[in-house]
């Protein structure tokens, strides 16, 4: 399953975040720079994954779509507990 996700809704996923590794501002760049120039390949990782509504995996491409201000669509994994 594959959702868009604006600005807005990356930023209120980002403050559900759970058990988040520290973030890493050079790899946000990277993905960033790439959602920029239209390279970035929302396939190429894990999908985004939420659980009982937190995001769970994600938080340096959540970040990265606020930083650019566009939407980006996103494969998504719903874990049900």
């Amino acid at each position: 399953m594959r959702e868009l996700f604006d600005p807005e809704r990356a930023e209120a996923c980002l403050a559900t975040a759970e058990n988040s590794r520290p973030l890493n501002p050079s790899r946000v760049s990277e993905i960033a720079a790439a959602m920029r120039a239209g390279t970035f390949d929302p396939d190429a990782g894990r999908p985004v994954s939420f659980r009982a509504g937190r995001l769970r995996n994600g938080q340096h491409r959540m970040t990265a779509i606020v930083t650019v201000g566009a939407p980006v669509e996103l494969p998504v994994r719903w874990i049900r507990c």
